[in-house]
C-alpha cells in the first residue's frame, strides 16, 4: 500500500512545499523622457506629415529584461528587473510625442491611417545595456534612425545617422537609476534627431 501511494504522498508534498515558497517579484519599469520646454510650435497646417514607422533592434536588446554588460564580450539579462513592454514599443511610443513637440517642420505620427504622410521615418536600437565595466557604471544607448522621403515617385533617403548617448549613473545605483539615465539619453537623441529633421528638408 505504501509503494502505490508513497509517490502521490511525495508529490502532493512537494506541491505544497513550492507553494508556501515565496514566488520571485519583477520590478517593471517604462521607457520615459522628461518634460521638456519648447518654443511655440509651428501652425501644425504648414507642417508635413512624418510617419514613424518600423522601430527594430538588435537581438540582444528585443527582449523586455534589462541588459547589463559586465565584460569584453560578457553580457547579462536581470530576470528581476524588465521593461513593462518590448523596447521598441516604448521607444515608438516616446518618440512620437517627443519628436512632434520638438520639430519646427513636422508632425510626427504612428498611425498609418491617419494620413498619407510626406516622409517616413525608422528606428532602430543598437545598443541599450548598463555598461558596469568601468567605474562608475553608465547607461548606454544608440539608436539609428533613416528618414525617407516618400514625395518623389521612388523614395530616397534623406537623412540616416547613428545617434549613440552614455550617461553615468549615480554611486550605488540600481535599475531605476538605469532606466531613468535610458529617458535622459533618449531625450537627448530625440532633439538632436528633430533638429536634424528639420534641416534635411
Amino acid at each position: 500500500m505504501f509503494f502505490r501511494f508513497g509517490p502521490v504522498v511525495f508529490l502532493a508534498l512537494s506541491l505544497i512545499a513550492c507553494l508556501g515558497q515565496p514566488h520571485p517579484v519583477k520590478n517593471r519599469f517604462t521607457l520615459a523622457v522628461p518634460e521638456a520646454a519648447y518654443g511655440e510650435a509651428a501652425d501644425a497646417a504648414g507642417r508635413r506629415t512624418l510617419l514613424l514607422g518600423a522601430v527594430t533592434a538588435a537581438p540582444a536588446y528585443d527582449g523586455r529584461a534589462l541588459v547589463y554588460r559586465l565584460g569584453p564580450d560578457r553580457y547579462e539579462s536581470d530576470f528581476y528587473n524588465e521593461f513593462l513592454a518590448p523596447p521598441t514599443r516604448l521607444l515608438a511610443e516616446a518618440a512620437a510625442g517627443r519628436l512632434t513637440k520638438a520639430s519646427r517642420r513636422f508632425r510626427v505620427t504612428a498611425a498609418p491611417g491617419l494620413a498619407l504622410a510626406d516622409y517616413g521615418l525608422e528606428a532602430h536600437i543598437q545598443d541599450l545595456y548598463g555598461d558596469f565595466r568601468p567605474a562608475p557604471p553608465r547607461a548606454v544607448l544608440t539608436l539609428r534612425f533613416t528618414l525617407s522621403d516618400l514625395q518623389p515617385a521612388a523614395p530616397r533617403v534623406a537623412l540616416d545617422r547613428l545617434y549613440p548617448c552614455e550617461r553615468a549613473l549615480p554611486a550605488g545605483g540600481g535599475a531605476a537609476d538605469l532606466v531613468a539615465a535610458y529617458g535622459l539619453c533618449l531625450a537627448d537623441i530625440l532633439d538632436e534627431l528633430a533638429r536634424d529633421l528639420d534641416g534635411a528638408v
